[in-house]
């Protein structure tokens, strides 16, 4: 990618922007290394109680724009602590968020996009979110070498002009690109930039950005990741802006979250909700979670199981894919070689040890854009699959003797049984394929991809992906055809397949809903309710007061 800089409202790469005016004024500092813990009972303290949301991956960070957030699933935490200016929901529509912002492409130009910011679209510590926070999320996906960020679809957004504090802000698209604005901005990606900013010792974010100062981005770069790492700063002094807020985050790394006191919308359905990981389903069987998002794996309890305890189990797949995203340096510098590699991975081999690991049956996928069991997919899969076949001879033909590295987060099993039955088919061309399992804390440095690994595995929809092409999921089968066509010809991602869900649910809680997508069944978190967990009078009273 070709680095960006502005230096006094012009940027080498071609990129423009306003100078920007006075800072916002409000600024909190991020404490760091300091977690809010208690005991049984004290304020901001997690209760047996409590109402208990269990995720399937242990919460990281609430920064789902960064390399760790996409890999450790941080948009389903985050989906109601920083909702989107589009919300993925259920049957992978996207839906505006006018409590956070309006877009409007202009007319006769929708390669450009005005944006104007709710009036009532405040921090948790009463900042209003301002057009700096979306030019943060623009620059972290920019500048690559200094934060350690998931770019995608961002890096074909020419320039957000942004005045310094304003509630209003446009984006330039590069051509044709804007019919893709509403993936921009996702749950996670629009984050509090004073309280960076002021992490980071950079008393102006705009003027940073503007002015392309190396000191003053490297800052923010930094303050960028730590501020939303949940371990290194104490996420109760975060700001947000969604329904939500985290109140504590207790020694075990679960975290407490109550309503955001400066939420002008409607009143979350419930008042306290403690989100921990690990996908473990017995928590719902022995009466110690009340949502539970699953690990897949075997030795889970069963259907039955869950049933008795009063829980409702839905295993229907989403449009969410494992996938391979590959360096575009070193051995895969060329689209030769990474077409080459796609042909020593037998999709087959891969769903065969995805069953024998988790105990489900997925599909093989062959398509970058078209979602599972859309129109588009049944119509493009045949010859998609054809064009991907197994065949080591071709890839031994171009990259045999070599070796390729494949990272992946070190707590998925299912990741380590497909990287297993890659390395086993690929052997076949004569192709070296190493697993190397990450911890998070590696996907905080810029550029792990290229550098520690030559490809990584995680899971995600195409939202927001294959910024190469201008075709989304929601595209005629036709502009799918051909987006499917040339991103198989780029080779920068490999889809293998389907990914297993498994959610359940207490028959005493209501109005929750999978939707498929990055956010899973968070989407909508502030509208469940539970009859064992009534809205108190007290909160009401604690909400009105603020």
């Amino acid at each position: 990618m070709t680095k960006v800089e502005r230096r006094h409202g012009t940027v080498v790469g071609g990129v423009h922007a306003l100078r920007g005016a006075a800072a916002v004024a409000v600024a909190v500092a991020a404490a760091a290394a300091t977690v809010s813990c208690g005991t049984d009972g004290e304020d901001g303290a997690t209760t047996e109680e409590d109402f208990t949301y269990v995720l399937d991956s242990t919460p990281v960070t609430t920064n789902a724009a960064s390399s760790t957030g996409v890999v450790t699933d941080a948009a389903k935490l985050s989906a109601r602590l920083y909702p989107g200016a589009f919300i993925p929901g259920p049957g992978n529509r996207l839906l505006p968020n006018t409590d956070l912002v309006t877009a409007t492409p202009e007319d006769g130009n929708p390669d450009a996009v005005d944006y104007v910011i709710a009036d009532t679209a405040t921090y948790s510590d009463g900042a209003p979110v301002v057009c700096d926070d979306f030019l943060l999320s623009w620059v972290a996906a920019h500048r690559t070498d200094l934060f350690a960020s998931d770019p995608g679809l961002m890096t074909r957004v020419r320039d957000i002009s942004c005045v310094a504090g304003e509630k209003k802000f446009r984006v330039d698209f590069d051509a044709g690109a804007g019919q893709r604005y509403r993936e921009l901005f996702g749950p996670g990606e629009v984050l509090p930039s004073h309280t960076v900013a002021s992490a980071a010792g950079v008393p102006d974010v705009v003027d940073a950005v503007n002015t392309g100062d190396p000191d003053a981005l490297a800052a923010l770069g930094r303050s960028w990741t730590s501020t939303f790492d949940l371990a290194t700063t104490d996420p109760a002094t975060v700001p947000t802006y969604g329904p939500f807020r985290i109140e504590a985050r207790e020694g075990d790394g679960a975290l407490l979250l109550s309503a955001n006191p400066e939420w002008s919308g409607d009143r979350p359905g419930i008042d306290r909700i403690v989100v921990t990981g690990g996908g473990d389903l017995a928590r719902a069987v022995n009466g110690t979670a009340d949502v539970v998002d699953a690990a897949v794996r075997p030795g889970q309890p069963t259907d039955a199981d869950l049933a008795a305890a009063g829980f409702t189990v839905d295993r229907t797949t989403g449009s969410r894919i494992d996938g391979l995203t590959l360096a575009t340096d070193g051995v895969f510098a060329t689209a030769d070689n990474r077409r080459a590699f796609t042909r020593c991975i037998d999709r087959d081999a891969v769903v065969a040890a995805v069953a024998t690991s988790t105990g489900a049956k997925v599909a093989p996928v062959t398509l970058r854009v078209a979602g599972p069991g859309s129109p588009a997919a049944e119509a493009l899969t045949p010859s998609a699959t054809a064009d991907s076949s197994y065949d080591p001879a071709a890839t031994r033909a171009v990259l045999g003797g070599v070796s390729v590295r494949v990272g992946f987060p070190a707590d998925r099993p299912r990741y380590a049984a497909e990287v297993e039955a890659v390395t086993t088919s690929c052997a076949a061309a004569g192709v070296t394929v190493e697993a190397v399992q990450l911890p998070a804390a590696a996907f905080d440095l810029p550029g792990v991809l290229g550098r520690d690994v030559d490809a990584v595995l995680d899971t995600r929809t195409a939202y927001g992906r294959n910024p190469s092409v201008t075709a989304s999921p929601v595209s005629t089968v036709s502009q799918i055809r051909e987006a499917e066509q040339a991103l198989a010809q780029e080779a920068v991602t490999v889809p293998l397949s389907v990914e297993p869900r498994l959610t359940a649910v207490a028959g005493t809680v209501t109005d929750v809903s999978d939707s498929g997508t990055d956010t899973g069944l968070s989407w909508n978190m502030d509208r469940w309710i539970s009859t064992d967990h009534p809205v108190t009078d007290s909160a009401a009273e604690g909400e009105e007061d603020a």
